[in-house]
């Protein structure tokens, strides 16, 4: 099976389906996306807390964009 060999020489099984899931999301991805990894979930959980609860009047649909490596959590704040 092609996608076993891939994997068995370290190809990432996301990267092989094509898509990620994310923050109850599904992204299309390829090696010109990075993935994100799961801690980066627990990390977007903690700062769209504590943007909540120092901006409690900010309404969904504001974009905060960080430099970060890849564009999941922008839309994940935007949208979540």
């Amino acid at each position: 099976c092609r996608a076993l060999a891939e994997v068995q020489k370290g190809r990432p099984i996301d990267y092989i389906v094509s898509s990620v899931d994310f923050y109850d999301c599904t992204f299309t991805v390829n090696e010109s996306v990075l993935i994100p990894r799961p801690e980066t979930e627990l990390m977007l959980d903690m700062a769209i807390k504590q943007v909540k609860q120092q901006h409690p009047l900010l309404q969904p649909g504001v974009t905060a964009d960080e430099p970060v490596g890849a564009k999941f959590v922008a839309w994940d704040v935007c949208c979540g």
